[in-house]
């Protein structure tokens, strides 16, 4: 008890100092906006968010795991969704505090799961890239292919780690592969549907939102 009381107080220490650390750098990028504070707790749900979608995920894959033997716990992690919140956060404010938000929560990753460094790199490639590529979206089939692309990248980074770890002969190396492209397209179509929704919570209007008011074949009804 006494021990994992102390690690878990390390933990708290160190996401706590990590996240002063990085505090001033979205507040730096959005000093510009009248909204700063709005921005900031749109920030702070969006971490919360998915760190619930990780631990949902973390279950989802024990559960499978324990459903189905021959399916390994470690395969089905290739089918969280990290990149949703950096996704969010890159289309609802910017870039750089997409990039920021990518280091948090692939740093958070790190920890939820158990210090796996391999864990932490495919969450923060993924999440580097869907930052990058979603940025300045102005249609709605931009979040697909940057889903595509993400999917891409994780297969990239799946089979770098398997090279690694001497595991390229692994038979449910096909699987993480799989798991990792479709995940990276649902990430994208799901975070679409989202949008809308935190456009309104939070009084949000992206280049998406403009261009379809802008549309003069659009019904005014």
């Amino acid at each position: 008890w006494f021990l994992r009381s102390t690690a878990f107080l390390g933990m708290f220490l160190t996401i706590l100092t990590f996240s002063l650390v990085l505090y001033p750098l979205p507040r730096y990028f959005l000093k510009t906006f009248e909204n700063t504070n709005i921005d900031m707790l749109f920030l702070a749900l969006t971490a919360v968010f998915q760190v619930f979608f990780l631990k949902a995920g973390l279950f989802v894959c024990e559960s499978i795991h324990t459903s189905f033997p021959s399916l390994s716990s470690e395969s089905c992690l290739n089918a969280i969704p990290f990149t949703m919140g950096a996704i969010l956060v890159t289309v609802l404010i910017n870039r750089n505090v997409g990039l920021v938000f990518a280091i948090f929560v692939s740093t958070l990753t790190f920890f939820l799961f158990e210090d796996k460094v391999s864990v932490f790199l495919y969450s923060l490639m993924g999440n580097f890239v869907a930052a990058y590529h979603i940025a300045r979206c102005r249609q709605r089939s931009m979040f697909f292919k940057t889903g595509a692309l993400v999917g891409l990248v994780n297969i990239t980074v799946t089979i770098c780690i398997a090279l690694l770890h001497g595991q390229f002969s692994d038979p449910q190396l096909p699987v993480k592969l799989l798991m990792g492209l479709l995940v990276g397209l649902i990430a994208g179509v799901f975070v679409s549907g989202l949008i809308p929704l935190f456009e309104f919570l939070f009084g949000y209007i992206t280049d998406i939102r403009l261009l379809e008011h802008a549309n003069l074949n659009q019904s005014i009804f």
